[in-house]
């Protein structure tokens, strides 16, 4: 009798059962989420859409190169002004300068006084002391009227806004004072208040200097009252060429003067411009 052969079973392995299961559930799970899916992507597009629209937009009022481009100016300039910052630096003439402030006198503190200590104006000229102010300039006012000058020009306030406590009146007082000193005499001389000049900003560590604006136009006022009394404000040299301070963010380098000296000789009719 021939034996009867049972059949092999071929056993399947449990690794090839799990790799059914993921790939079910994975096309359950497309099948389920493609809505969502398709949904999310139109969304996704509709934005690039419109971004794409607002950059577009955007686009149209940008100059095509950069010579189109020019920023609006922080202040508007005089004609005096423009020429004062538009000069070249080897354009200005020291001589000239020096020339100019014969027979006059400039009062003041270390920036009046480096304009002598940098060789632009002689000592016959400048008499300033460093660290000074108006409560300590009797012996300045005297050395000056002494000169028997044909202008004076004044030029204190850096380290009086602390002294005078932020109160603007009592440095307007203290340089009325300075002005009737002058008045008794020289009657006739036209005197000339300097406004105090900006530090940089972001670099002058201090804070004294806040009042400044309001220190400033309180002396303008004055001066506008005031007979034979004018006031100079030079602040746009250094609001247009910041690189005109030294690194203390508060003194003005040594190209700076000439510039200044220039805009106070024009104002004044010194170079003969007014």
């Amino acid at each position: 009798m021939r034996r009867r052969q049972r059949r092999r079973t071929i056993p399947i392995k449990p690794t090839i059962i799990v790799f059914a299961v993921v790939v079910l559930l994975g096309f359950i799970f497309l099948i389920s989420s493609g809505g969502k899916i398709y949904k999310s992507s139109k969304k996704n597009s509709d934005e690039i859409s419109q971004n794409a629209a607002v950059l577009k937009e955007l686009s149209a009022k940008v100059p095509e190169n950069d010579e189109e481009y020019k920023p609006p100016a922080e202040i508007n300039l005089s004609e005096e002004e423009k020429k004062i910052i538009e000069t070249p630096s080897d354009s200005f003439n020291d001589d000239e300068i020096r020339s100019w402030f014969q027979g006059s006198v400039v009062l003041g503190d270390s920036i009046t006084s480096a304009a002598q200590e940098f060789g632009f104006l002689d000592t016959d000229v400048i008499i300033a002391r460093i660290g000074t102010s108006l409560t300590g300039s009797d012996d300045l006012l005297e050395d000056g009227i002494s000169r028997n000058p044909k202008l004076i020009v004044l030029f204190f306030g850096a380290n009086d806004i602390d002294n005078y406590g932020g109160d603007p009146n009592a440095f307007v007082s203290a340089y009325n004072d300075a002005v009737s000193k002058i008045r008794a005499s020289l009657p006739d001389v036209p005197i000339y208040l300097h406004a105090i000049l900006p530090v940089q900003e972001g670099v002058y560590a201090g804070d004294e200097f806040a009042p400044r604006v309001a220190f400033n136009e309180a002396l303008k006022a004055y001066c506008e009252k005031t007979d034979n009394v004018y006031y100079i404000n030079a602040d746009f040299i250094l609001d247009q060429m910041p690189e005109l301070f030294e690194p203390d963010g508060m003194h003005p380098v040594a190209s700076f003067y000439p510039r200044w000296l220039t805009y106070i000789a024009d104002v004044t009719g010194l170079s003969g411009s007014n």
